[in-house]
């Protein structure tokens, strides 16, 4: 359960580093829209709107990233799980061995 609390902790922190990450790029977007007027008397072909759609594009592509993140973490957990469950059992007869090796040989 260890395991699952800390994949928890690192997702919870990608989460946060990604939502400052789109406050920030919304903030420049604004800090462009305010100059955007400016910068379409210079640049007659529009350049700031594609320039607008390659950071939304881009933003999708880090929520994509997140989420495949999550399911990998999903996995790893159950993963990690089996294997406790395995291990767990495997110690289970180690302590009865032992127990019947002590009992065998005592005298």
């Amino acid at each position: 359960m260890e395991e699952q609390a800390a994949w928890a902790k690192v997702l919870e922190n990608v989460q946060q580093a990604l939502e400052r990450a789109e406050a920030e790029t919304a903030k420049r977007e604004q800090e462009l829209a305010a100059v955007l007027p400016e910068a379409a008397e210079n640049d007659p072909a529009g350049a700031w709107p594609g320039c607008f759609e390659r950071v939304d594009a881009r933003m999708q592509g880090l929520r994509s990233q997140t989420e495949q993140a999550g399911h990998s973490a999903a996995e790893a957990d159950t993963a990690l799980a089996e294997a406790e469950v395995g291990l767990r059992e495997w110690l289970a007869n180690a302590e009865r061995s032992e127990k019947r090796l002590a009992n065998w040989a005592a005298p």
